[in-house]
């Protein structure tokens, strides 16, 4: 998606799975309980991220 978004590709985090910014939280998780019916603000809420780090993970699923 290209490095205004807040993916990342570390093969030295997660074994070079995709993680969102300085965490360790796979965009898939995030993913799921949007699909599953929780609102952006909520999930980032109890994550500890911002609405766009959940939307940059919804994007990167999405376009997976």
């Amino acid at each position: 998606l290209g490095k205004d978004k807040s993916i990342v590709v570390d093969p030295k985090r997660q074994y070079g799975s995709p993680v969102v910014g300085k965490t360790n939280i796979f965009p898939y998780t995030l993913y799921n309980l949007y699909k599953g019916g929780d609102k952006i603000d909520f999930i980032a809420k109890i994550y500890e991220l911002t609405s766009q780090n959940v939307m940059d993970a919804i994007e990167f699923c999405e376009a997976a």
